[in-house]
């Protein structure tokens, strides 16, 4: 099976999972915060440049066939490779989507099926009965490679050797596995040349800056749900500027796994299915915290499910907070604005506020 990283839910960014809270009229905290905040930032850093690709792949070589299922959507049929598997990286479009171009770093969700060079199909999303949702950063090289540059509604078929894919066996190693047992160390598809049949069903566009601009205008607009934060914990600035966590001296992290949602906003309800787009600054209870506002990563992308946010609205904004974790040792924060939703049939040609 191939491993590969589905989008990260929000509520698990430091291994916190937890049931939302309903947004309850508590009143407002006494606490007095520890700090003052640093100027507000009004304004979310674009992405950094896509990578030069490391590896381009061969063009429009041979590839086994497709024999059945040929549509976009459809779980294709895919026939055994003919002869030795090519040492060669190949990639064929089958199908040309017109979507947004997928960088080096996207998130994506696809549908794909997975075989050896010798026909046997080894993992395919279709026969899960859901797309699969993953970072390209957390995949093997030759679907990273392969996939980047790919539009979404593209069908693109893989060839990727085992120096691309699970990497390559020693011949001592070879042996084992031809033998039938488990190289020790290695993944079970190390050594083997892979083919992939791929449709890239969403992926979310650059933005520029104008579009963010944009988003921090939808922020602005969300309004207070009147929902107490947790004892402790203070948030500086305006809608529509990056939010400034502020401790109590000496308070210290809730007990249980909480979240706030403290913002709602005046954009379009998400629906199960969408994508969403998010900002977050995140840390650990009472140290400096970190920021896809402004650190170059942008907004990044999860499913409206994953994030437990069906039935809220582009511009709200949710609290969480956790007991302390590896990533979060003093306690888990997050505060995350929704800035986008996209149904998967827009296929992530244009954003939808």
């Amino acid at each position: 099976m191939l491993k590969i990283t589905r989008f990260a839910s929000i509520l698990a960014v430091f291994g916190l999972t937890v049931a939302l809270s309903a947004c309850t009229n508590e009143g407002k905290s006494e606490n007095a915060p520890l700090a003052n905040p640093k100027a507000c930032v009004k304004t979310i850093t674009p992405a950094a440049s896509a990578e030069v690709p490391e590896v381009k792949p061969a063009e429009n070589a041979p590839v086994p066939a497709v024999t059945a299922g040929t549509k976009f959507g459809e779980e294709p049929a895919i026939a055994p490779g003919e002869g030795n598997a090519p040492n060669d990286f190949i990639r064929n479009i089958l199908i040309s989507g017109t979507g947004t171009e997928v960088s080096s770093g996207a998130d994506v969700v696809v549908n794909y099926k997975g075989q050896k060079w010798n026909g046997e199909v080894f993992d395919s999303s279709w026969g899960r009965g859901s797309t699969a949702s993953f970072n390209l950063h957390n995949v093997v090289d030759g679907w990273r490679w392969g996939l980047a540059g790919t539009h979404v509604g593209d069908r693109v078929e893989l060839v990727i050797p085992p120096k691309l894919g699970y990497r390559e066996l020693t011949p001592d190693e070879q042996a084992l596995k031809a033998a039938g047992q488990q190289v020790p160390g290695k993944h079970e598809l190390a050594g083997e040349t892979l083919v992939f049949v791929v449709d890239v069903v969403f992926s979310p566009p650059v933005l520029a800056e104008t579009q963010l601009a944009a988003y921090t205008q939808v922020l602005s607009k969300s309004m207070p749900t009147g929902a107490k934060l947790p004892d402790g914990l203070k948030i500086y600035c305006q809608p529509g500027e990056e939010p400034q966590p502020a401790y109590v001296e000496n308070s210290k992290v809730p007990s249980q796994p909480r979240t706030v949602w403290t913002m709602e906003g005046q954009g379009r309800t998400i629906e199960a299915g969408d994508q969403i787009g998010y900002v977050i600054v995140y840390g650990s209870w009472g140290d400096a915290p970190k920021s896809t506002w402004t650190n170059g990563s942008s907004v990044s992308w999860a499913q409206a499910e994953d994030v437990q946010a069906v039935g809220k609205k582009v511009g709200s904004r949710a609290v969480l907070v956790g007991p302390p974790n590896e990533s979060a040792p003093r306690g888990v924060v997050q505060i995350v604005d929704i800035v986008d939703a996209m149904s998967l049939s827009d296929k992530g040609a244009v954003p939808a506020q």
